[in-house]
């Protein structure tokens, strides 16, 4: 069918029609056939003894009984009428391509609405899954003791602790605001070793270093932290708050994200606008 679209011949073939995908709307055979399946399966405005002048597919009058049959349809808008083209046609037909859908549906509605839509469950499988080398397994606990975390028994969540961590405090955001906090700690760098500024800081700002426990949660994010109150209230048992408290940090975080990702598309877009490219050699004064 040349003037059909993708959504008609799904369409076609969620209402069963044979040749679905082979419909030619310039074919007046074609027509018939199909007008004639939808009347006698889905539509059934007549009754069975009523079709047989429709189905008189090579009658000179079948033009005459088919346009006796839209009058029959209480809904339709259309009508034949003399010298039609196959933009009239394809319009008829779907109209009554869409009625029968309807019908179907109509008839069904029940037992449609109950159904729930087949969501594909992706499973993430990381490359670490299939690595359960002693070697892989002692380098990731270094790794942990030197950045100061906990290593799970599974390997997968060891390196997937890792892999967030270092992307998030290692990241160019991360590292930039690093330096501005060193660079107001200390305005003059002649007088001072940054090396060991930064060594000094780390030691006495970086929670990391210093966070083992639930107590030390409280001591950085609860109500009187080091790092400020995260939390905004307690509710009487640490343990619990400290649970929020990492809710909150992540909920944090992920907003911080976001941001920054929205601050470098504003970024790109307000370069884009400032410098605009522009060919003065298409320019035109006067008319």
């Amino acid at each position: 069918m040349s003037t059909s679209s993708r959504s008609f011949q799904r369409k076609l073939r969620a209402l069963e029609y044979p040749r679905w995908n082979k419909f030619d709307i310039t074919d007046m055979q074609d027509r018939q056939t199909l007008i004639v399946y939808l009347e006698q399966t889905k539509i059934c405005e007549l009754k069975v003894e009523e079709r047989r002048n429709l189905k008189r597919t090579n009658d000179k009058q079948w033009v005459k009984y088919f346009d006796s049959y839209l009058s029959e349809i209480e809904s339709c808008p259309y009508r034949t009428k003399q010298n039609m083209n196959n933009n009239d046609w394809k319009e008829i037909i779907e109209w009554l391509v869409q009625e029968a859908v309807a019908r179907c549906y109509s008839d069904k509605k029940d037992d449609y609405n109950r159904r729930t839509p087949i969501r594909r469950v992706e499973r993430r499988e990381y490359a670490l899954s299939g690595c359960d080398t002693p070697q892989c397994e002692q380098s990731m606990n270094e790794l942990c003791k030197y950045l100061n975390l906990p290593h799970h028994e599974d390997k997968v969540v060891t390196a997937q602790t890792l892999y967030n961590f270092i992307k998030t405090k290692f990241s160019l955001s991360s590292i930039t605001n690093y330096e501005a906090t060193l660079e107001s700690k200390d305005a003059d760098d002649s007088k001072h070793d940054k090396d060991k500024l930064r060594k000094q800081y780390g030691q006495l700002h970086d929670p990391w270093k210093s966070v083992n426990s639930v107590d030390d949660i409280l001591k950085y994010y609860g109500q009187h932290g080091h790092m400020g109150n995260y939390l905004g209230f307690s509710t009487g048992d640490k343990y619990v708050d400290a649970a929020a408290i990492i809710m909150r940090v992540f909920y944090v975080l992920d907003v911080r994200q976001s941001q920054n990702q929205l601050n470098e598309i504003v970024t790109f877009l307000q370069r884009f606008t400032a410098n605009p490219r522009t060919n003065p050699d298409l320019g035109k004064v006067g008319r």
